[in-house]
């Protein structure tokens, strides 16, 4: 192939060289450029991950590996912690993740609750931004697996507060497995809040996590009317479990103005129930 080149051969061999060296390193400037971003930021997902740096989610979950290994992050549920900030909770470092977003998320769905109403809190960052709107609330009962929400509302005399025992998972706080299974199957909701690791518009709601995804089926089937609530880095993308279609849900709740126009025209067209979360809400 040299000779057909425009440089002599030694030139074009050295011009080889450096292209494979240039490609060999590749690898070491991504995972840099991976630890930089978890150190600023103290938690990023693996789909946060392979946007910003244009890497498919599995060459990102194996550079994480190898990073974990090196002592520089944390492998956490749906992304990496910096092991610099490894004593936070990882569920409270993705709380405080685009926490204005969640926020607005969070108030449009808790003023969808009435008097009277049994409702219950999946144990998401999104959905655990409804708990200050509802501690305010009167009448109602609150069932839920999440500790942040049962911290919120511990103290509120004026509603029911129903926790469900089992197993501690330090990373999402909160509890699962078959203990909590078991008592979900025991009640019936008005409605249920639920969150989501990735929704495809004409497809439905997607969990990374098994155990997860598992309490959120029974949810929905001991449901009247299911409400999911996500932010925009949680569109576009399926996830390992299927939760539930986009054609059971009541209600889609997210910031529409968070999301591109391509994915709006998605929503419209498989008419997906999208409640809006305004800036004001």
């Amino acid at each position: 192939m040299f000779e057909k080149a425009l440089f002599p051969r030694p030139i074009c061999l050295l011009i080889w060289c450096f292209r494979c060296i240039l490609i060999a390193m590749l690898p070491v400037e991504r995972k840099i450029k991976i630890a930089d971003i978890i150190e600023a930021r103290g938690f990023a997902s693996v789909q946060e991950l392979s946007s910003l740096i244009s890497a498919s989610p599995m060459t990102i979950r194996r550079d994480l590996t190898e990073l974990e290994k090196q002592s520089g992050i944390k492998r956490v549920r749906g992304g990496a912690v910096s092991i610099k900030r490894s004593n936070e909770n990882p569920f409270k470092t993705r709380f405080a993740l685009d926490s204005e977003e969640k926020g607005r998320i969070g108030r449009k769905a808790a003023s969808l609750i009435e008097a009277g109403d049994v409702v219950y809190l999946g144990s998401g960052t999104t959905v655990a931004h409804m708990a200050p709107v509802i501690a305010g609330m009167v009448g109602i009962t609150v069932v839920t697996s999440s500790f942040q929400v049962i911290q919120d509302l511990a103290h509120q005399r004026e509603l029911v507060l129903v926790f469900l025992g089992g197993i501690v998972r330090e990373d999402n706080y909160s509890t699962v497995g078959p203990s909590v299974e078991t008592q979900l199957m025991q009640h019936h909701f008005h409605k249920t809040f639920i969150g989501a690791s990735g929704v495809l518009p004409n497809n439905g709601v997607f969990n990374s996590d098994v155990l997860v995804a598992s309490l959120e089926k029974i949810a929905v089937q001991r449901s009247e009317k299911v409400f999911v609530l996500a932010d925009h880095t949680k569109f576009g993308r399926g996830e390992l479990i299927h939760v539930v279609s986009c054609d059971e849900l009541a209600g889609l709740i997210t910031d529409t103005a968070q999301l591109s126009s391509d994915l709006i025209q998605q929503l419209e067209t498989s008419r997906v129930p999208v409640i809006t979360a305004a800036i004001d809400a």
